[in-house]
């Protein structure tokens, strides 16, 4: 099964009612820079990522703090940025050429493509978004992919097999025990005095985390050294990827909240990922010659199979004799027919 997305920009066609916004906002590219990481505080944590000077960062300050006063941010945000309407191959991206264009970025950056198992679950795809397909300026790029679930037992909630892990997760996230990111959440507005500017474009039920929304309209917007300097050691731990990970021993904050917030909620046993082989190629000489931006992303299942894979601790005496029976027998059968 194939599935095709292309991607293209159109100088003749604004669809941002906010472009007004990027008019201002383009005129300094600091502030653009600054805009993108304040969005996106991981492009720090990037090989490539270049960091302000103290005399760049307030003069990007400034000026963002005109153009998007804190009554209005949400909504002029909200307004400018260009969402994805559902999924890859039915997203369509017109933008403005001026919308990107400066001496600094004669050309567009780029697209980063998630696939993940669940749009909606919106606290996963605020901090467990990882290794994004790629969408460069005149380029293609064929992913070949493989589905493949891999289940922690290492847990006793988590049962013994990754349909029981599966079902476990369910049952946690139907009893509202998936709360780790928003737990960790309220730890930094308390210790930071702060929220990620991000948070505000989470949906968050004020009916079941009403402290938490109370606490996010009245704090104030982490700066970016506000965040680097304290906001990130705890949100580090909201990924499901530090589960593992031991807490810090120089600095109580953190290993007390998260601790808390751990014990308080349900750890995930199973995650879907997509495998397989990514192969880029240049796009026809046609496309070649435009100012606009093109990029073509071609998804396609290289097996419909699902592989399984499973963590678990030792395998018990039992388990143990029945996997060397399956085994002893089946080579057994096999030997003899051959004979």
């Amino acid at each position: 099964m194939q599935q095709d997305a292309v991607f293209s920009t159109n100088p003749s066609t604004d669809p941002s009612p906010e472009s007004g916004l990027y008019s201002q906002v383009i005129d300094s590219f600091l502030s653009l820079l600054y805009l993108h990481e304040w969005l996106n505080p991981s492009l720090r944590t990037e090989a490539d990522y270049t960091p302000f000077n103290m005399q760049e960062q307030i003069q990007a300050q400034q000026l963002i703090a005109q153009v998007l006063p804190h009554s209005t941010r949400k909504q002029t945000l909200s307004n400018a940025l260009l969402p994805c309407q559902t999924i890859v191959n039915s997203c369509s991206f017109q933008i403005p050429r001026e919308l990107f264009y400066t001496t600094s970025t004669p050309s567009y950056p780029g697209i980063d493509i998630y696939l993940v198992d669940d749009i909606h679950d919106q606290w996963k795809l605020a901090v467990d978004l990882l290794n994004p397909l790629k969408l460069i300026d005149k380029r293609g790029v064929r992913f070949r992919i493989h589905k493949e679930i891999e289940s922690d037992l290492r847990q006793k909630s988590c049962g013994t097999t990754s349909t029981s892990a599966i079902t476990a997760d369910h049952t946690a996230f139907e009893s509202n025990r998936t709360n780790l990111f928003a737990c960790i959440l309220m730890a930094v507005i308390r210790h930071c005095n702060c929220h990620p500017l991000y948070s505000e474009f989470l949906n968050i039920d004020a009916s079941k985390m009403r402290d938490l929304s109370l606490r996010v309209n009245k704090s104030d917007v982490c700066t970016l050294d506000s965040y680097d300097n304290c906001a990130r050691a705890f949100v580090h731990f909201a990924s499901r990827h530090a589960n593992d990970e031991p807490l810090p021993t120089n600095d109580n904050r953190i290993s007390t909240d998260v601790a808390a917030c751990r014990s308080q909620n349900h750890m995930p046993c199973s995650e879907v990922r997509y495998e397989g082989l990514i192969e880029e190629y240049n796009l026809p000489q046609d496309w070649q010659n435009s100012q606009d931006f093109f990029a073509k992303l071609t998804l396609a299942y290289d097996t419909m199979l699902v592989t399984e894979k499973l963590t678990s601790n030792d395998p018990n005496f039992y388990e143990l004799l029945n996997f060397i029976g399956y085994n002893v027998a089946l080579w057994f059968s096999i030997g003899h027919i051959i004979w």
